[in-house]
């Protein structure tokens, strides 16, 4: 009977180790069937403990009955034994317990090899409900991929001696991306296959890796053995394995992965350039108008008609910038989607730079929905392009998705007809300062919205269900800049000749109402 010593020393008991903690059944057996290893989790489902089962057949601890298939495949050990291929999960087994319990099982096993040669397997298994059956699946999947680590990680990894610091294992995906074999990997330092400049360098992180019991690079310089020169992510940690100490290193590159970040720094870049560029234009408009307004004596009538030229500046800024970064920036980021796409699509799946080219296509995809919102919330195109009922229609359904919060929408009166142009920007800026302050402040669970058009005047209702509060001592007696919100919508519905009403009071929510009169049209004057 192989013994775990012989499957591998070290390696032996720093994966028992790992098994034992693992929340899912697993048995460990040689290549006769017999039993080596037990959870605890096995233990608890088959009702024997570790010490009587170790020696045992596989068969007379874990009895199964088959439902659809037949006894002599019923046991996946013997068919991994037997092929040295991987038995998938399923879940057409039932376990008959030593107490005599019948349990729905999904199992699963795969070979342990040594150079080559299988020398044991383990059994992994765990008791499912319908309702547990998919999240178990995945977790048992990846508990049987975990056994063949070495062989399947899509990271290098290396495994030293911390007494020596010489490397004693590596996994395939690491002698790839080092040009090394194995053989040639085991007994070097790590600065002698390029991981650090020198050895002092090596030795000044081993003793921090031994001080902290953990160490980190984000770029740290690595030279292959054909003297290509790239950047990897390197993490290392101590482990345990019974009175010695496994350092476990994952090397990973990501040469590809700071070039992309390089480049998105470089747009990023730009586009923060551009928009000082625009904000230093909007600083030199807002100065010439403060000086229009000293030249003007402050005069009330002077000031609201200034306020209102830099309203419609204000607006028609947003508009600009929104329309550059959807149709410029927005192509462009659709254009590198859609490069990333064609370039992913001719990969190779499953491969690491097809991961790579999947992880730059979700930040691309990312970029440009967070581009998308700056756009809508500077100036929203259905505004201009289809009126103030289509744009809150469209905004407040994205606002209650982003803030949690149920929210109706009703308008009525307006029967398709468009309101003047300044009339609906104050009114959608209105609607969502109100909104705003809901969210910051209110705690509300539901918020109604309505939009009421009259012959003679509009009236827009925002409406909550939140902790309320008192409108004027809060007014008259906050800082600044909390009452510049209330002010803001205030002056924008006065500009237009109407009236801002806050009906509140602390624990019965809020109502925010903006009566704004309408000028009769050239038909409407005419019939009198």
């Amino acid at each position: 009977m192989v013994t775990p010593e012989q499957l591998g020393g070290g390696v032996a008991e720093w994966i028992s180790v790992a098994l034992a903690d693992i929340g899912v059944a697993t048995v460990v057996t040689d290549c006769r069937g017999s039993i080596l290893f037990m959870s605890p989790v096995a233990e608890a489902l088959t009702g024997w403990p570790q010490n009587e089962a170790i020696g045992q057949s596989l068969a007379t601890v874990y009895r199964l009955k088959g439902e659809t298939i037949s006894p002599a495949e019923e046991n996946p050990v013997t068919r991994v034994l037997a092929t040295g291929v991987v038995v998938e999960l399923t879940d057409q087994v039932v376990l008959i317990a030593r107490d005599g319990r019948e349990l729905r099982l999904e199992q699963g096993a795969a070979p342990i090899r040594d150079a080559g040669t299988i020398v044991a397997a383990v059994l992994i298994f765990c008791e499912v409900s319908p309702r547990q059956r998919a999240t178990l699946e995945a977790m048992a999947l990846s508990e049987v991929r975990y056994r063949r680590l070495f062989e399947t990680a899509q990271d290098g990894i290396l495994l030293v001696d911390s007494k020596t610091r010489r490397v004693f294992d590596a996994n395939p995906f690491l002698t790839d991306l080092l040009g090394y074999t194995r053989d040639e990997l085991v007994g070097k330092e790590l600065w002698e296959i390029g991981l650090f400049r020198d050895i002092e360098a090596s030795k000044a992180a081993f003793r921090t890796l031994q001080e902290n019991g953990y160490i980190r690079y984000e770029d740290l310089p690595l030279r292959t053995r054909d003297g290509r020169g790239i950047e990897v992510e390197f993490v290392s940690n101590v482990y345990d394995v019974g009175d010695a100490h496994v350092i476990q290193c994952n090397v990973r590159d990501v040469t590809d992965r700071k070039k992309a970040e390089e480049t998105v720094r470089s747009a990023h870049a730009q586009l923060e350039e551009r928009v000082n560029e625009r904000t230093a234009e909007l600083a030199r408009s807002n100065a010439a108008l403060t000086a229009e307004i000293a030249r003007r004596e402050q005069a009330e009538a002077g000031r609201r008609d200034l306020q209102r030229r830099l309203t419609t500046a204000q607006e028609d800024e947003r508009r600009r910038i929104a329309r550059e970064l959807h149709d410029q920036l927005g192509q462009h980021l659709s254009g590198l989607g859609l490069g990333l796409k064609v370039v992913k699509d001719a990969t190779p799946n499953p491969s690491p730079a097809w991961d790579r080219l999947h992880e730059l296509q979700t930040l691309t995809d990312q970029i440009g929905r967070e581009l998308h919102q700056l756009a809508l919330e500077l100036r929203p195109t259905a505004l201009d392009d289809f009126g103030l009922e289509a744009a809150l229609a469209n905004y407040t359904e994205e606002w209650g998705a982003r803030a949690g919060v149920e929210v109706d929408f009703h308008a009525a009166g307006l029967d398709d007809r468009r309101l003047p142009p300044a009339t609906e920007t104050a009114l959608y800026r209105v609607i969502l300062e109100a909104l705003t302050n809901v969210r910051k402040h209110a705690r509300a669970t539901r918020v109604s919205v309505v939009l009421q058009a009259a012959l003679r005047q509009v009236v827009a209702i925002v409406e909550d269900n939140g902790c309320g509060f008192d409108p004027e001592p809060a007014l008259a007696g906050s800082p600044a800049e909390h009452r510049l919100g209330i002010l803001g919508m205030r002056e924008r519905v006065a500009l237009l000749g109407g009236e801002l009403t806050i009906d509140s009071e602390p624990g019965r929510g809020a109502t925010v109402i903006a009566h704004v009169p309408l000028a009769p049209t050239t038909e409407e004057a005419r019939d009198g």
